[in-house]
């Protein structure tokens, strides 16, 4: 399971910010991994979107959450993030520049950089996320787009062919 989400939500957004770099736009990378009381109570730690009530200001609501999504308390320290996720993010919308009062400088991603933000208990500017962890996710997608086939498809447990059945088709 760690694979598929290292694949679709890593790999994916390191391939992205590396393209946008590479032709010369802006790019943005940021490694979501801060969890509360309530994630860790139900093993899921951070998750896919789990910083979304961070950037839209419902830390502590119930208003757009799901019923059964472990929301965020409503501390100084979860408020705090809320208020520097929402800065970034709508500094970036009116300027392209994600910027916060007061919260560390979010820096480009370069080739030669590779910068990121670290955003846990509080947003920390760092380079090289995970560092060579996605080597062999590049060197599958290029053997896979050589071949004609689709990235999102060959990434995890699905990157490795199925065994053929007795009737040649695959298991």
């Amino acid at each position: 399971m760690a694979s598929i989400r290292d694949g679709l939500y890593g790999w994916a957004a390191q391939y992205v910010v590396r393209q946008q770099a590479s032709v010369g736009q802006p790019a943005y990378l940021y490694f979501f991994r801060h969890n509360t009381p309530a994630e860790r109570a139900r093993d899921l730690a951070a998750f896919h979107a789990s910083e979304l009530p961070y950037v839209f200001g419902q830390v502590g609501t119930n208003a757009v959450l799901g019923p059964n999504w472990p929301r965020p308390p409503l501390t100084d320290t979860e408020s705090r993030l809320s208020d520097a996720m929402m800065g970034y993010w709508a500094s970036f919308v009116r300027t392209g520049i994600p910027k916060a009062p007061g919260e560390t400088a979010w820096p480009r991603f370069t080739a030669g950089q590779r910068g990121y933000l670290d955003i846990d208990e509080r947003p920390v500017a760092r380079r090289d996320l995970h560092p060579g962890a996605f080597a062999f996710a590049d060197a599958l997608v290029a053997n896979r787009l050589r071949q004609g086939r689709d990235w999102r498809l060959d990434i995890g447990f699905s990157a490795f062919a199925a065994p053929a059945d007795e009737q040649g088709g695959r298991r």
